[in-house]
Parts: C-alpha cells; sequence; structure tokens
C-alpha cells in the first residue's frame, strides 16, 4: 500500500473540506493513479488525520490502466472515497448508467429519479449527494469490442451526510476523461 503522504500535495489540509474539524492530511494527488488539479480533488475529502490508499487500480507495465477496477482511501481506518470503473459489452454489462447501478446493486441505494442526470455527446451522468456515474460509450474498441466504459466516485465519508453534488459534478467528468486517456490505445476510442 502506497502512503498518501508520498504522493501528496496540501491545499487545504486544515480545510476539512468545509466540514467540522480540521484536515491534517495533504489531499491527495493523483486520486487513484489519475491526475487532475488538485482542486478538483479537495472538496471531496473529509475532516481527518492520515489517508491511505487501501485498494488500487492496477496500472500495467506501459504505464496504462485496465477498463476495469476499484480504488479506495481510507481517511484513519475508515473508507471514505471510492473509485471504480466497469467495462460494458455485448453480451456483458450493457451500457449506461442504469445497467451499471443494477450490476453493481447500487439501484437499491441510488435510484436515478433522485439523480441530476445529463447527456453530454457520448456521455450519459448521473450525480446524487455523495455519488456520481458517468458512463462513456465507445465509438471503436477493437482491441476489447467494448461498448463503452463507466467510471463512479462514491464519498462513503458523505453518505447521509453533507451534500457533494456540486463537487461530484466538476469532478466526474474530467476524471472520467483522464482515466479513459490512460487506457491502452484501442480499448474505448472515440468516447
Amino acid at each position: 500500500m502506497l502512503a498518501l503522504s508520498a504522493l501528496a500535495v496540501c491545499s487545504a489540509c486544515s480545510s476539512g473540506a468545509g466540514e467540522e474539524g480540521t484536515r491534517e492530511y495533504s489531499v491527495p494527488n493523483p486520486l487513484c493513479t489519475v491526475e487532475l488539479p488538485a482542486g478538483l480533488y479537495d472538496p471531496v475529502y473529509p475532516p481527518g488525520e492520515a489517508a491511505e490508499v487501501v485498494r488500487e487500480f492496477l496500472v500495467h507495465s506501459d504505464e496504462t490502466l485496465s477498463p476495469v477496477g476499484e480504488c479506495v482511501v481510507a481517511v484513519d481506518g475508515t473508507t471514505a472515497v471510492s473509485v471504480d470503473a466497469s467495462a460494458s459489452s455485448d453480451g456483458g454489462i450493457a451500457p449506461g448508467v442504469a445497467p451499471y447501478l443494477h450490476e453493481f446493486g447500487y439501484d437499491h441505494a441510488y435510484d436515478l429519479a433522485d439523480a441530476e442526470s445529463f447527456t453530454e455527446g457520448p456521455r450519459e451522468t448521473a450525480v446524487w449527494a455523495d455519488f456520481a456515474v458517468t458512463h462513456v460509450a465507445c465509438v471503436s474498441s477493437p482491441e476489447l469490442d467494448l461498448t463503452g466504459v463507466t467510471v463512479s466516485i462514491r464519498l462513503d465519508w458523505a453518505q447521509g451526510g453533507p451534500d457533494r453534488r456540486e463537487e461530484l459534478r466538476e469532478l466526474i467528468g474530467p476524471y472520467a476523461d483522464a482515466y479513459l486517456a490512460r487506457l491502452a490505445p484501442g480499448t474505448c476510442e472515440g468516447g
């Protein structure tokens, strides 16, 4: 496991992301091997003393990522942020947010009727107070024959608490784009 302090940038260590308490750890950058400006990550982390990656995406020897994986970051020993990537394909998981929610059992906790949903080009996105999902359709996938890739970010620490819908809406699109850019050529093109 890799301690986040070795990879972190402190952009508001004492802010606690606007919640009661303070954040004594540095804001992780990159978040789960995906680099974006730290300002996008800062609001999704809770107050606490220490952060640690407890599960990381698989990084291949050529530095590309798998289209399927999970990354979990814990704060003070409790799961705080979970990032998931899943592929859709003919004969597998159907493309779209609703099939993803159903396949992974999220449809019991997250009703699409309660989400802020929108479509931009090949991207379908749904955002709740503590969870965001985006499905990006592949125009072509000559290597794996995928129909799309879904990326989700769940703020486990915020479930039933502060509404982070705005912050997640700002993060999910750029995060998914950066994640897709790290896939091997031919995995999911034109999304």
